[in-house]
């Protein structure tokens, strides 16, 4: 009887230790990316010309609605328009100007990489080097152009007017 009743309290304290702990694991906030602490601009070439890449090839875009150096796509805008940030330093690979280089504090207080004072983002769809779908993009209520070497949009016939 002694035993049954043991096996009973444990079986009880592990149905409520489980319990417990998918509880926490539920009410924990989902994992989210840590920006790296630097990033190399480089530049690529393209239909639209030579412009902006991160360290490993992906397309660097500007928006239109973007003024003074600061951001203006969060929330949805920013799940397909990922903002290029970093915790520490963003340096210039060859082509790039070094001096173009800057940031801007977003509202979430992550720092944004910007150049030529326009905050930079990536194309959600564009996976790999080369990929340029977002390219003359009209989401979100203007236009998104990659950026070219010298700060500039480099604007092509847009190729997509969803969202």
């Amino acid at each position: 009887m002694r035993w049954a009743r043991l096996v009973i309290a444990l079986l009880a304290i592990t149905v409520t230790a489980t319990a417990a702990a998918c509880g926490s694991r539920a009410a924990t906030p989902a994992v989210t990316t840590t920006p790296p602490a630097g990033v190399t601009l480089l530049t690529a070439r393209g239909i639209p010309g030579t412009y902006l890449t991160d360290g490993t090839g992906r397309a660097l875009y500007m928006w239109d609605a973007d003024r003074h150096g600061t951001s203006t796509c969060y929330e949805k805008c920013a799940v397909s328009w990922p903002p290029l940030t970093v915790t520490g330093t963003a340096t210039a690979g060859p082509g790039v100007q070094g001096s173009l280089i800057g940031s801007s504090v977003r509202s979430d207080g992550t720092r944004q990489v910007t150049y030529g004072g326009w905050p930079l983002y990536y194309y959600a769809p564009d996976a790999r080097p080369g990929e340029l779908t977002g390219q003359g993009d009209t989401g979100f209520g203007a236009v998104w152009w990659v950026i070219s070497p010298a700060g500039q949009p480099l604007p092509s016939e847009p190729l997509s007017s969803t969202r």
